[in-house]
């Protein structure tokens, strides 16, 4: 007969020092195999979402009509902040820009130019941050190779094509 030469507790302490002790060997491991894995990855998800939906559709639905007003208030509160805020607003910009094509290695430092940068790089007016106006901020590219140009105002924008 096989005897284990470590207790259950044993085991688990030994696991446990090993996981604080390997954090970044672990990490590496786990980065790598997500990046292998990420169709099965996402094909779980869906395929865990379906059957919950699908499982609880009543729940979900009863939920929902019981609380309507309070989760679209909601919502809408956190979505206003969410967007208001500094991160909120970099997430909404880089998302616009990889949406209309712009093609960048470093999206953060892309960023932090695009915020530092206070005149148009083209007739050098003062740059205002919005989505309205002659002078609001925008970031031209390159639309065949989605490389970024320069900072401009939208009337110069526009003017490039």
């Amino acid at each position: 007969m096989y005897v284990m030469p470590y207790t259950k507790e044993q085991r688990k302490e030994y696991n446990k020092k090993y996981r604080e002790n390997n954090k970044d060997k672990i990490a590496k491991q786990k980065k790598e195999w997500n990046e292998k894995n990420k169709d099965k990855i996402k094909e779980q998800r869906k395929e865990y979402k379906k059957e919950y939906y699908e499982n609880n559709k009543d729940k979900i639905k009863e939920y929902y009509e019981n609380n309507k007003d309070k989760i679209l208030e909601q919502a809408s509160k956190r979505g206003k902040e969410y967007y208001n805020s500094d991160v909120g607003y970099k997430t909404k910009r880089i998302y616009a820009w990889k949406g209309r094509g712009v093609i960048c290695d470093d999206f953060e430092s892309l960023y932090e130019y695009y915020i530092n940068c206070n005149n148009c790089e083209e007739c050098n007016i003062e740059l205002v941050k919005g989505d309205i106006g002659v002078n609001k901020k925008c970031l031209d590219h390159d639309h065949l190779t989605g490389k970024f140009r320069n900072v401009l105002c939208c009337s110069c924008n526009v003017k490039r094509g």
